[in-house]
This record gives C-alpha cells, sequence and structure tokens, in this order.
C-alpha cells in the first residue's frame, strides 16, 4: 500500500466535529434570515466513509461528505460537506 492509500491521522474526529456543531448553532443563532430562526444543530457525523479519510482522496477531492442534524428540533438529517483549502493535508 502506498501512503497515498494509507489513512491518515485524522484532525476530522469526535472534537472537531463538537466544535462544528457548537458553530453551527452560533451561526444559525446569529442569522437574520426568519426561516431558521429556532433552529439548532444537534451533531455532526465524524463518521465519513473510510476512503474519504485517505491522503489521495483529501489532496484530490478537498472536501468530506458526512452529514449533521440541524432544525427547530435538531433531528432534521442533511447532507454536510466539510471543504478544505490548499495546505488541507
Amino acid at each position: 500500500m502506498t501512503n497515498a492509500q494509507q489513512k491518515i491521522e485524522t484532525p476530522f474526529n469526535e472534537e472537531f466535529c463538537t466544535q462544528l456543531e457548537y458553530r453551527i448553532c452560533q451561526e444559525l443563532e446569529k442569522s437574520t434570515d426568519p426561516e431558521l430562526k429556532g433552529f439548532w444543530c444537534d451533531g455532526v457525523s465524524w463518521f465519513p466513509t473510510e476512503n474519504q479519510l485517505t491522503k489521495k482522496n483529501v489532496n484530490d477531492k478537498r472536501r468530506i461528505e458526512t452529514k449533521a442534524w440541524i432544525g427547530k428540533t435538531g433531528q432534521t438529517e442533511f447532507k454536510a460537506t466539510v471543504h478544505f483549502g490548499k495546505k488541507a493535508s
């Protein structure tokens, strides 16, 4: 297996997703969009498919697709995409 195929140590983990959840809540609270009034985030999954956490995927795609639970009850499941910058790896 080459280095590009190996799973890399990832900062995309439970701690990162918890911080992302709190940040989403803060941004929703500040929103002036009346349709988002009362929305909050109840979590972001830190379990993307395994191939998304390879060095090759991070370099090539520059994103991880996962899910987040957002809404007035915090239970509506949404597709969430985390985009990485050029220096992500």
